[in-house]
Protein backbone atom coordinates (compact mmCIF):
# COMPACT_ATOMS: atom_id res chain seq x y z
CA UNK A 1 0.00 0.00 0.00
CA UNK A 2 1.33 3.66 -0.76
CA UNK A 3 2.13 5.73 2.08
CA UNK A 4 -0.60 7.75 3.57
CA UNK A 5 -0.21 11.40 3.69
CA UNK A 6 -1.82 13.11 6.79
CA UNK A 7 -3.77 16.30 5.12
CA UNK A 8 -5.85 16.71 8.44
CA UNK A 9 -5.09 17.49 11.66
CA UNK A 10 -7.45 18.47 15.19
CA UNK A 11 -7.19 22.46 15.77
CA UNK A 12 -9.42 23.69 18.65
CA UNK A 13 -11.55 20.17 18.80
CA UNK A 14 -12.31 21.04 14.83
CA UNK A 15 -11.05 19.06 12.01
CA UNK A 16 -8.67 21.11 9.46
CA UNK A 17 -7.55 20.36 6.17
CA UNK A 18 -3.66 21.08 6.04
CA UNK A 19 -4.37 24.18 3.56
CA UNK A 20 -6.31 26.08 5.77
CA UNK A 21 -3.20 26.25 8.67
CA UNK A 22 -0.40 28.31 9.31
CA UNK A 23 3.38 26.24 8.46
CA UNK A 24 4.74 24.60 11.56
CA UNK A 25 3.91 24.33 14.93
CA UNK A 26 1.81 27.50 14.22
CA UNK A 27 -0.95 25.47 13.49
CA UNK A 28 -1.60 24.35 16.66
CA UNK A 29 -2.90 20.97 15.68
CA UNK A 30 -2.88 17.78 16.83
CA UNK A 31 -3.24 13.89 15.52
CA UNK A 32 -6.87 13.27 14.87
CA UNK A 33 -6.15 9.68 15.92
CA UNK A 34 -3.45 9.46 19.07
CA UNK A 35 -3.70 13.27 20.03
CA UNK A 36 0.20 13.84 19.61
CA UNK A 37 1.51 17.27 18.46
CA UNK A 38 1.73 17.96 14.91
CA UNK A 39 4.12 19.88 12.51
CA UNK A 40 2.48 21.63 9.51
CA UNK A 41 4.75 20.74 6.17
CA UNK A 42 4.10 23.58 4.09
CA UNK A 43 5.59 25.76 1.47
CA UNK A 44 6.34 26.09 -2.05
CA UNK A 45 8.54 23.27 -1.89
CA UNK A 46 6.10 21.10 -0.43
CA UNK A 47 3.09 20.92 -2.80
CA UNK A 48 1.53 19.24 -3.56
CA UNK A 49 2.22 16.96 -0.91
CA UNK A 50 1.85 19.31 1.96
CA UNK A 51 1.00 17.36 4.91
CA UNK A 52 1.05 17.01 8.87
CA UNK A 53 4.36 15.59 10.95
CA UNK A 54 4.10 14.24 13.86
CA UNK A 55 6.53 16.32 16.43
CA UNK A 56 8.20 13.31 18.28
CA UNK A 57 8.97 12.04 14.82
CA UNK A 58 6.85 8.98 15.00
CA UNK A 59 4.54 7.36 12.64
CA UNK A 60 0.81 6.95 13.56
CA UNK A 61 -0.60 4.16 11.87
CA UNK A 62 -4.35 4.94 11.82
CA UNK A 63 -4.03 8.63 11.69
CA UNK A 64 -4.87 8.89 8.12
CA UNK A 65 -7.90 6.86 8.36
CA UNK A 66 -8.90 8.46 11.22
CA UNK A 67 -8.64 11.90 9.40
CA UNK A 68 -10.92 10.87 6.57
CA UNK A 69 -13.28 9.61 9.01
CA UNK A 70 -13.51 12.98 10.82
CA UNK A 71 -13.50 14.68 7.26
CA UNK A 72 -15.71 12.61 6.22
CA UNK A 73 -18.14 13.65 9.24
CA UNK A 74 -17.60 17.00 9.27
CA UNK A 75 -19.18 17.61 5.58
CA UNK A 76 -22.28 15.27 6.47
CA UNK A 77 -22.62 17.41 9.73
CA UNK A 78 -22.48 20.71 7.21
CA UNK A 79 -24.61 19.39 4.37
CA UNK A 80 -27.17 17.30 5.98
CA UNK A 81 -27.47 15.42 3.06
CA UNK A 82 -25.98 12.33 1.39
CA UNK A 83 -26.51 10.42 -1.97
CA UNK A 84 -27.50 7.05 -1.43
CA UNK A 85 -27.80 3.97 -3.85
CA UNK A 86 -31.22 2.51 -3.48
CA UNK A 87 -33.84 -0.55 -5.54
CA UNK A 88 -36.12 0.67 -7.98
CA UNK A 89 -38.01 -2.40 -8.89
CA UNK A 90 -37.62 -3.20 -12.78
CA UNK A 91 -37.03 -6.91 -14.54
CA UNK A 92 -35.44 -6.65 -18.28
CA UNK A 93 -37.09 -9.10 -20.16
CA UNK A 94 -35.98 -9.05 -23.42
CA UNK A 95 -34.28 -12.48 -23.02
CA UNK A 96 -36.20 -15.36 -20.77
CA UNK A 97 -33.24 -15.92 -18.88
CA UNK A 98 -32.58 -12.98 -17.10
CA UNK A 99 -36.25 -13.19 -15.67
CA UNK A 100 -35.78 -16.75 -14.11
CA UNK A 101 -31.66 -17.09 -13.20
CA UNK A 102 -30.96 -13.42 -12.52
CA UNK A 103 -27.93 -12.47 -9.66
CA UNK A 104 -29.75 -11.66 -6.96
CA UNK A 105 -27.83 -8.34 -6.93
CA UNK A 106 -29.28 -7.63 -10.64
CA UNK A 107 -32.66 -7.85 -9.56
CA UNK A 108 -34.08 -4.49 -9.92
CA UNK A 109 -32.38 -1.28 -10.88
CA UNK A 110 -30.01 0.69 -8.83
CA UNK A 111 -30.53 4.40 -8.86
CA UNK A 112 -29.19 7.42 -6.61
CA UNK A 113 -31.36 9.67 -4.36
CA UNK A 114 -30.27 12.37 -2.28
CA UNK A 115 -31.35 12.22 1.47
CA UNK A 116 -31.18 14.41 4.17
CA UNK A 117 -29.46 13.74 7.21
CA UNK A 118 -30.07 14.51 10.62
CA UNK A 119 -28.52 13.53 14.61
CA UNK A 120 -25.09 12.91 13.06
CA UNK A 121 -22.51 11.54 15.50
CA UNK A 122 -19.20 8.74 14.90
CA UNK A 123 -18.24 6.06 16.74
CA UNK A 124 -20.92 5.57 19.58
CA UNK A 125 -21.66 2.06 20.41
CA UNK A 126 -24.69 0.79 19.13
CA UNK A 127 -25.28 -2.58 20.92
CA UNK A 128 -22.23 -4.84 20.13
CA UNK A 129 -21.10 -2.62 16.92
CA UNK A 130 -19.24 0.80 16.92
CA UNK A 131 -19.85 2.48 13.74
CA UNK A 132 -18.07 4.66 12.03
CA UNK A 133 -21.09 7.50 11.58
CA UNK A 134 -24.31 7.33 12.75
CA UNK A 135 -27.32 9.50 11.14
CA UNK A 136 -31.25 9.51 10.68
CA UNK A 137 -32.99 9.50 7.62
CA UNK A 138 -36.84 9.90 7.28
CA UNK A 139 -37.11 9.42 11.08
CA UNK A 140 -35.15 5.70 11.08
CA UNK A 141 -31.82 5.71 12.19
CA UNK A 142 -28.66 4.47 9.26
CA UNK A 143 -24.96 3.36 9.91
CA UNK A 144 -22.34 4.53 7.78
CA UNK A 145 -18.79 2.95 7.36
CA UNK A 146 -15.76 4.56 5.64
CA UNK A 147 -13.55 2.14 4.35
CA UNK A 148 -9.69 3.76 3.68
CA UNK A 149 -7.46 1.22 4.42
CA UNK A 150 -9.98 -2.39 4.76
CA UNK A 151 -13.82 -2.97 4.03
CA UNK A 152 -16.52 -4.24 6.59
CA UNK A 153 -15.47 -7.58 8.02
CA UNK A 154 -17.58 -10.22 7.90
CA UNK A 155 -17.93 -10.96 11.26
CA UNK A 156 -18.94 -7.09 11.60
CA UNK A 157 -21.52 -7.15 8.90
CA UNK A 158 -23.39 -10.32 10.69
CA UNK A 159 -23.59 -8.21 13.72
CA UNK A 160 -25.07 -5.73 11.54
CA UNK A 161 -27.70 -7.62 10.30
CA UNK A 162 -28.60 -8.81 13.58
CA UNK A 163 -29.37 -5.79 15.35
CA UNK A 164 -31.37 -4.82 11.85
CA UNK A 165 -30.41 -1.23 11.01
CA UNK A 166 -30.01 -0.47 7.33
CA UNK A 167 -25.91 0.30 6.96
CA UNK A 168 -23.78 1.99 4.06
CA UNK A 169 -20.65 1.50 3.05
CA UNK A 170 -18.76 4.14 1.32
CA UNK A 171 -15.08 3.04 -0.59
CA UNK A 172 -12.14 4.84 -0.57
CA UNK A 173 -9.78 1.53 -0.12
CA UNK A 174 -9.42 1.34 -4.16
CA UNK A 175 -7.90 4.92 -4.83
CA UNK A 176 -4.58 4.35 -6.01
CA UNK A 177 -3.44 8.23 -4.77
CA UNK A 178 -3.94 9.93 -1.34
CA UNK A 179 -8.41 10.69 -0.42
CA UNK A 180 -8.66 14.46 -1.17
CA UNK A 181 -11.31 16.38 0.21
CA UNK A 182 -13.08 16.72 -2.76
CA UNK A 183 -13.28 13.23 -3.23
CA UNK A 184 -15.00 13.14 0.01
CA UNK A 185 -17.72 15.65 -1.25
CA UNK A 186 -17.77 13.86 -4.37
CA UNK A 187 -18.57 10.51 -3.36
CA UNK A 188 -21.08 11.69 -0.31
CA UNK A 189 -23.15 13.59 -2.44
CA UNK A 190 -23.09 12.67 -5.93
CA UNK A 191 -21.45 9.09 -6.32
CA UNK A 192 -23.14 5.69 -5.57
CA UNK A 193 -20.84 3.70 -7.25
CA UNK A 194 -18.32 3.53 -4.17
CA UNK A 195 -20.99 2.60 -2.03
CA UNK A 196 -22.87 -0.82 -1.19
CA UNK A 197 -25.44 -1.78 1.52
CA UNK A 198 -24.20 -4.20 4.29
CA UNK A 199 -27.67 -4.08 5.18
CA UNK A 200 -31.02 -3.18 3.82
CA UNK A 201 -34.24 -4.33 4.86
CA UNK A 202 -36.00 -2.27 2.36
CA UNK A 203 -33.70 -3.75 -0.24
CA UNK A 204 -33.88 -7.47 0.91
CA UNK A 205 -37.87 -6.90 1.04
CA UNK A 206 -38.15 -5.69 -2.80
CA UNK A 207 -35.26 -8.88 -3.66
CA UNK A 208 -37.50 -11.57 -1.21
CA UNK A 209 -41.03 -9.82 -3.48
CA UNK A 210 -39.57 -10.22 -6.57
CA UNK A 211 -38.14 -13.68 -6.67
CA UNK A 212 -41.32 -14.39 -5.31
CA UNK A 213 -43.31 -13.07 -8.03
CA UNK A 214 -40.68 -14.32 -10.46
CA UNK A 215 -41.30 -17.96 -9.18
CA UNK A 216 -45.47 -17.50 -10.08
CA UNK A 217 -44.52 -16.97 -13.15
CA UNK A 218 -42.79 -19.71 -14.37
CA UNK A 219 -45.30 -22.05 -12.75
CA UNK A 220 -47.97 -20.08 -15.16
CA UNK A 221 -45.52 -20.45 -18.40
CA UNK A 222 -44.79 -23.99 -16.92
CA UNK A 223 -46.94 -25.47 -19.51
CA UNK A 224 -45.49 -23.41 -22.61
CA UNK A 225 -41.84 -24.33 -22.52
CA UNK A 226 -39.94 -27.46 -24.03
CA UNK A 227 -37.17 -29.18 -22.61
CA UNK A 228 -34.33 -30.64 -24.27
CA UNK A 229 -31.92 -33.48 -23.47
CA UNK A 230 -28.28 -32.57 -23.24
CA UNK A 231 -26.37 -34.56 -25.08
CA UNK A 232 -22.52 -34.84 -26.76
CA UNK A 233 -19.56 -35.11 -24.69
CA UNK A 234 -19.18 -33.57 -21.28
CA UNK A 235 -16.67 -30.99 -22.74
CA UNK A 236 -18.75 -30.27 -25.87
CA UNK A 237 -22.09 -30.73 -24.33
CA UNK A 238 -24.92 -30.08 -27.47
CA UNK A 239 -28.51 -29.69 -28.07
CA UNK A 240 -30.18 -31.84 -30.72
CA UNK A 241 -33.44 -30.33 -33.06
CA UNK A 242 -33.29 -26.89 -31.71
CA UNK A 243 -36.84 -25.61 -32.00
CA UNK A 244 -35.53 -21.54 -32.39
CA UNK A 245 -36.65 -20.21 -35.89
CA UNK A 246 -33.23 -18.08 -36.22
CA UNK A 247 -31.16 -21.33 -35.79
CA UNK A 248 -30.60 -23.65 -39.30
CA UNK A 249 -28.34 -26.70 -37.97
CA UNK A 250 -29.37 -29.48 -36.74
CA UNK A 251 -26.84 -29.24 -33.56
CA UNK A 252 -25.90 -26.89 -31.36
CA UNK A 253 -23.70 -26.52 -28.67
CA UNK A 254 -24.85 -25.68 -25.18
CA UNK A 255 -22.61 -22.42 -25.05
CA UNK A 256 -24.60 -21.31 -28.15
CA UNK A 257 -27.90 -21.83 -26.04
CA UNK A 258 -26.95 -19.66 -23.29
CA UNK A 259 -26.37 -17.28 -25.88
CA UNK A 260 -30.02 -17.24 -26.85
CA UNK A 261 -33.04 -15.26 -26.01
CA UNK A 262 -35.29 -17.80 -25.74
CA UNK A 263 -33.27 -20.03 -23.40
CA UNK A 264 -34.86 -20.17 -19.63
CA UNK A 265 -32.95 -22.50 -17.80
CA UNK A 266 -29.60 -24.49 -18.14
CA UNK A 267 -30.06 -27.80 -15.92
CA UNK A 268 -27.75 -30.69 -15.22
CA UNK A 269 -28.95 -32.66 -18.10
CA UNK A 270 -31.58 -30.64 -19.73
CA UNK A 271 -32.38 -26.91 -21.33
CA UNK A 272 -35.37 -25.54 -20.82
CA UNK A 273 -36.22 -23.48 -23.45
CA UNK A 274 -39.75 -20.98 -24.46
CA UNK A 275 -39.42 -20.30 -27.98
CA UNK A 276 -41.78 -22.14 -29.22
CA UNK A 277 -44.76 -20.29 -27.70
CA UNK A 278 -42.89 -17.43 -26.79
CA UNK A 279 -45.18 -14.54 -27.56
CA UNK A 280 -47.70 -16.46 -25.41
CA UNK A 281 -45.05 -16.46 -22.60
CA UNK A 282 -44.33 -13.23 -23.10
CA UNK A 283 -47.93 -12.13 -23.12
CA UNK A 284 -47.73 -14.01 -19.52
CA UNK A 285 -44.95 -11.89 -18.25
CA UNK A 286 -45.44 -8.34 -19.74
CA UNK A 287 -47.98 -7.17 -17.12
CA UNK A 288 -45.35 -8.31 -14.11
CA UNK A 289 -42.36 -6.77 -15.54
CA UNK A 290 -40.45 -3.55 -16.78
CA UNK A 291 -37.55 -3.08 -18.61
Amino acid sequence: MMHRLLKHGIHDGIEVHISRVENGLKCNCTCPCCGMILIAKKGKLMKPQEHFAHKSGDQCEFAYETSIHIATKNLLEVEKRIALPYRRKSFDITELSNIFQPKTNDIGIIESKIYELSNIKSEKRLHDVVPDIQATVNGKEILIEVAVTSKVKEIKAEKIKRIGVPTIEIDFSNMDRLVTEEDIRLNLFQNTKNKKWIYNPKDDEIINELILTRSNLEQKISLFVESFQIKGTKSNPAIFNCPSPFNKKAKITVSECRRCAFLIRVNEFDIVCGSKHFMKIKEIIEPNYTV
